[in-house]
């Protein structure tokens, strides 16, 4: 998550500061609701592999972080959230 976030930081802001504004935001209502939704939309599958019970939701980009719309995200397996986060950083 660290470096991912780090690049949608805009050079003026600390990213520790957004670091913390992004862990806050993951304890949100709005993102538990947005999160359900897309389990709900997944049916529970990982939307990648398609095979394994999804486990968490995934942001696809985080060029609209904060207010982002359910497109940007997924419901993920760990392995698949794994693998996504390891193409990010590439």
């Amino acid at each position: 998550m660290g470096a991912e976030l780090r690049s949608v930081t805009r050079p003026r802001e600390n990213p520790e500061d957004r670091e913390a504004e992004y862990r806050r935001y993951l304890q949100s209502q709005r993102w538990r609701t947005l999160a359900k939704a897309v389990r709900l939309r997944a049916k529970g599958k990982c939307e990648i592999c398609r095979r394994a019970d999804g486990r968490e939701c995934a942001h696809l980009a985080y060029d609209r972080i904060f207010q982002e719309p359910l497109s940007d995200l997924l419901w993920l397996c760990r392995n698949c959230h794994g693998e996504l986060d390891d193409r990010n950083l590439q």
